[in-house]
């Protein structure tokens, strides 16, 4: 054999060895006979169960968990489940901030959740919010329609002082919600959660998963309204929150302290609403 030969054999026989010939290479020496892995699917298997009886038992439907809304779905967890199946883990949880925009009235976080278990295993999970959900705009709206009803306010702060000044308030909150779903998709990573639970969907229409009858999809609905309302005032040229709560007052012959949050709710004076709107958007244009 000519020297060349000796070293395309040896270079044959490098890539021979090194190349994994199985998919299950990847398990430690000594798990790869049938009977040990005939052994870990039996102990994955009886976890799994044990894990499942314990959930059913355990989680409470409202409290931990929302139940699926409908039928080929999964529920989806809450953060006081998450809470729940992460300290069965044994889980620590701790908190990054990936990203973090402000500008002006318009604020975003996401944020990383990384549980460290006892194992010394690491699941991680992203959480994202903004100050444009429906949930932060309605306890913003709720809080200044208080401190109004109250007069708890100086005598030369007009409304919009006002909401400016609890939006700079509860702006906190935003990354509560981050971090708390962080937290759950951290935790659907944790063994056979994901089976179990899905995630309360955050998104610009209709959450995926989630019927609009539901309560997160009527929530994303009035999250949509909001949004569209602010986008065709700043089309009339009316961006300031106050303005655009007199020309819908205005023009739906509203009390001058309605709620906006509310109003997005009423289907049938949205409905209205929107009729009027589009009148005038397509005068404008």
């Amino acid at each position: 054999m000519s020297d060349n030969e000796k070293q395309n054999s040896k270079d044959r026989a490098l890539v021979t060895i090194s190349e994994p010939t199985h998919a299950l290479d990847i398990l430690p020496e000594g798990m790869m006979t049938p009977a040990a892995i005939e052994a870990r699917m039996k102990l994955q298997t009886e976890q799994r169960n044990a894990f499942l009886g314990w959930i059913r038992k355990s989680m409470t439907e409202g409290i931990h968990f929302m139940p699926a809304p409908r039928k080929g779905t999964l529920p989806y967890l809450k953060q006081e489940g998450a809470m729940f199946v992460k300290d069965f883990f044994g889980a620590e949880p701790d908190y990054f901030v990936v990203e973090e925009i402000h500008k002006g009235t318009y604020y975003k976080i996401t944020v990383k959740c990384a549980l460290e278990c006892p194992s010394g295993k690491v699941y991680k999970g992203l959480g994202w919010a903004n100050s444009e959900e429906y949930s932060f705009l309605a306890a913003v709206e709720s809080r200044t329609e208080a401190i109004l009803r109250k007069g708890e306010y100086p005598k030369n702060w007009k409304r919009e002082d006002i909401y400016t000044s609890v939006w700079e308030g509860e702006i906190s909150t935003v990354g509560q919600m981050a971090r708390k779903r962080a937290l759950v998709n951290a935790v659907r990573h944790l063994p056979f959660v994901a089976e179990l639970f899905t995630e309360e969907r955050v998104a610009e229409s209709k959450p995926a998963g989630i019927s609009t009858a539901s309560e997160e999809g009527l929530s994303a609905k009035h999250r949509a309204r909001l949004r569209k309302i602010h986008a065709q005032h700043k089309q009339l040229g009316v961006s300031s929150h106050d303005k655009i709560k007199e020309r819908i007052a205005d023009l739906m012959k509203l009390s001058p302290d309605f709620s906006l949050a509310a109003f997005v709710q009423d289907d049938k004076l949205y409905t209205e609403y929107q009729d009027i709107i589009d009148l005038q958007l397509s005068k404008e244009s």
